[in-house]
């Protein structure tokens, strides 16, 4: 087995829950090799490493038969630990039920068992409606059509087979619905992760018209994920062209549709938490502070709530979203101080966490830390984290990286790296250069901030600072600033008035 795959066998044991590694080594202990079960001890030794070393494991493990093969004994390990997984989790997982019960159709009609055949398909069937499981459904019908033919049609008239017919073309129609927004959504998104900005009279206009068709579709057409999907699909779109009070709204139908039926949120726990920390970044937006501190009790409380034993993949998500939610609290309230105090256990945390919080969301967190540490007047630290976000390769929102690089420039100003100033400007105009849009901002910024840096005089630079200060606020009263990263009005006004920058929250 590769290094990679070496790497992997690590992080699946080490990704495993305390019930998981109790159930793994009651199985392994029905597989003993001789007195001694090689592949307990094998995964014990795993489990006791910070780091996987596979030198230190040779080295304990020294003289044992299976270190001659020793890349079978590990592909070997990984298989068992996979299968050990899929038998502990099988009564939790409709699908794992559903495909056992039509293994168990097949292997009855092999033995011509055809009663038994027929009423275990009943039972997959009413299990795959109850769930929404139209793909499996579709199987379900073809095996009821095979057990038809294996019977010669045997007690069956036209009526029950226009009725089969009639339930696949339902079950059809709403599978077609539903990839048709999955779809959709994947396109949506991929607009939206490709531009900084959503034009919604051109790069969106094909997709609206698809939005507009898939509204009128009935309920009575959809089965609970389409629902989901219409109401995420209408959410993003509306968020994305500014309508932020509708976004909410649909974010909101979709947080109503899961607790209506609370086995989703057991069987989807992130998707119901997106749907919680989309809604509260949205009301914080709005500054709907009810509804904003209403759905962070719910996400801190969630496991209270919902009964559910919270996975590490699930306490990542729990972490930086409530993180996030938090610090974009105390920011926009200005409450730098109490944001500085919990500083040090989410960065602690980050650190721990790092390897698996996705890129996006790990940039956008350093973000947070690089202006909490701004309104504290620590730039040091700051300007630490935002080079943390200028270092990753694949960030991929465009618009935070364009916004790191003005808050970039922005701090070295701010340490005095008079030297570094001219070539941070220059790096921040081909940043910019490379980009289509239109920028209003962001070359009225640099424009000024060209002119700020050759100024050798404090009184020369107050003077270009107040001015960019007024064609700001003209720009400001067109909502032409962007100021959901950072308030760059603000720290114009601070700089041309000699004030505090935490003092204009308040």
């Amino acid at each position: 087995m590769s290094n990679k795959a070496s790497s992997s066998l690590f992080e699946l044991v080490k990704s495993l829950t305390k019930s998981e590694k109790r159930y793994f080594k009651v199985l392994s202990s029905k597989h003993v090799i001789g007195n001694e079960n090689k592949y307990i001890q094998l995964f014990d030794f795993i489990d006791s490493m910070e780091e996987y070393d596979e030198e230190i494991i040779m080295d304990h493990f020294k003289g044992e038969p299976f270190l001659n093969k020793f890349s079978i004994t590990k592909a070997r390990l990984y298989d068992h630990i996979l299968n050990s997984l899929e038998q502990f989790h099988a009564t939790n997982s409709v699908d794992a039920q559903l495909y056992k019960l039509l293994n168990s159709s097949e292997i009855l009609q092999n033995k011509s068992l055809y009663g038994q055949t027929s009423k275990i398909l009943r039972s997959a069937e009413k299990l795959a409606l109850k769930h929404n499981r139209y793909a499996l459904l579709m199987d379900i019908s073809l095996r009821k059509k095979k057990l038809l033919e294996s019977l010669n049609y045997s007690g069956t008239d036209n009526k029950e087979l226009e009725k089969l017919l009639q339930e696949d073309g339902r079950h059809l129609a709403k599978l077609k619905n539903y990839v048709m927004m999955w779809n959709l959504k994947s396109n949506l998104f991929f607009q939206i992760n490709r531009k900084n900005r959503i034009d919604a009279s051109s790069d969106l206009k094909e997709i609206k018209t698809q939005i507009d068709y898939l509204n009128e579709i009935g309920k009575e057409h959809l089965f609970f994920d389409s629902i989901y999907l219409k109401n995420h699909i209408n959410s993003a779109y509306n968020f994305y062209i500014g309508e932020f009070q509708t976004s909410l709204d649909y974010l909101m139908e979709n947080r109503s549709l899961f607790r209506s039926n609370t086995s989703k949120i057991s069987q989807d726990p992130n998707l119901y938490i997106s749907i919680l920390v989309n809604a509260a970044f949205i009301a914080h937006k709005l500054k709907a502070k009810i509804i904003f501190q209403e759905l962070l009790r719910e996400l801190k409380s969630f496991s209270e709530i919902y009964k559910i034993n919270v996975t590490e993949d699930n306490e990542i998500k729990m972490f930086t979203s409530i993180t996030s939610l938090e610090l974009s609290l105390l920011i926009s309230s200005g409450d730098f101080e109490k944001a500085q105090i919990k500083l040090p256990e989410i960065e602690d945390k980050l650190q721990l966490f790092d390897e698996k919080i996705n890129t996006v969301r790990k940039s956008f967190m350093y973000f947070q830390l690089a202006y909490a540490h701004f309104g504290n007047g620590n730039f040091k630290r700051s300007l630490y984290w935002v080079n943390q976000i200028l270092n990753m390769n694949g960030s991929e929102s465009e618009e935070l990286m364009g916004y790191t690089n003005l808050f970039n420039l922005i701090l070295h100003y701010e340490l005095q790296n008079d030297r570094l100033l001219p070539y941070t400007l220059k790096a921040v105009e081909r940043f910019y250069d490379r980009k289509k849009e239109d920028r209003s901002f962001e070359k009225l910024f640099l424009d000024y901030f060209k002119q700020i840096i050759k100024k050798d005089k404090e009184i020369n630079r107050k003077e270009l600072f107040y001015d960019l200060y007024e064609d700001m606020q003209k720009s400001k009263s067109e909502n032409d600033i962007p100021l959901e990263y950072f308030r760059f009005d603000y720290w114009v006004e601070a700089k041309a008035k000699n004030k505090n920058f935490a003092s204009f929250f308040r």
